[in-house]
C-alpha cells in the first residue's frame, strides 16, 4: 500500500487513492478541501487535478448537505470526514466502472464524450439524467445503461430505483453474469 509524505495510507480516516495518488479530504467548517499527499507541489499537479479536486469537494459537500437534511441533524466532524471519506471512495469506483465500460452503451460518440465530461466534473445530476436519455431510446445497449444508473441512484441513497435498474439490467440480459450478480447483491 502506498503511502504519502506524512506517513498516511489509504484507508486512513480522509485518505483515499484518487487518479495514482493519495489524496487527504478535509472537511472543515462545513466545507470539503482535498489535499494531494504524494508530495507533488501544485505547480507540478497534473493538467486539470486541481479541478477535479475542487469539483469532487463540492460533490461531497452536496452529499454531505443531503444527508444531515434527511437525518435532520447536522453531523459531527468525525461523521462527516467518514462519510466525505466512505462517499468520495465509492463516487471514484462509479465513475472509473463508468468511463472503463462506457464502450457497452453502444456506438453513439456523441453520448460518451457528454458522459466522460460529466464524469470528469463528478456531475451526478447529469450523469443520471444521460443514462436516463439513453434508457429512452430503446435499443440495444440498455442493460449496461440501467446497470450504471443503478450504481449511482444506490450512491445517493435512491435504493428503491436502483434496485430496479439493476433488475431490469438482469432481466434485459439474463445470461450476463455481471448484471446478474449486480442485481442479486442489491436484493432487499
Amino acid at each position: 500500500m502506498a503511502s504519502g509524505v506524512a506517513g498516511q495510507e489509504a484507508g486512513d480516516p480522509g485518505v483515499i487513492e484518487f487518479r495514482g495518488r493519495l489524496v487527504l479530504i478535509v472537511t472543515a467548517d462545513d466545507q470539503t478541501r482535498i489535499d494531494d499527499l504524494t508530495g507533488v507541489s501544485s505547480g507540478e499537479a497534473v493538467s486539470g487535478e486541481e479541478e477535479q479536486y475542487r469539483q469532487l469537494s463540492v460533490r461531497i459537500d452536496r452529499h454531505l448537505a443531503s444527508t444531515e437534511l434527511q437525518e435532520d441533524r447536522q453531523l459531527s466532524g468525525m461523521e462527516r470526514l467518514h462519510r466525505a471519506t466512505n462517499y468520495a471512495r465509492k463516487l471514484i469506483e462509479r465513475v472509473d466502472l463508468l468511463n472503463e465500460r462506457v464502450m457497452f452503451l453502444g456506438n453513439e460518440k456523441a453520448l460518451h464524450e457528454k458522459i466522460l465530461a460529466a464524469t470528469a466534473a463528478f456531475d451526478v445530476p447529469l450523469i443520471k439524467s444521460l443514462l436516463q436519455e439513453k434508457l429512452s431510446l430503446e435499443d440495444d445497449n440498455l442493460a449496461e445503461a440501467a446497470f450504471q444508473l443503478a450504481g449511482f441512484q444506490e450512491l445517493d441513497g435512491e435504493y428503491q430505483d436502483a434496485w430496479g435498474n439493476y433488475q431490469r439490467a438482469s432481466n434485459l440480459e439474463p445470461g450476463n453474469q455481471f448484471y446478474m450478480d449486480a442485481h442479486g447483491k442489491n436484493e432487499f
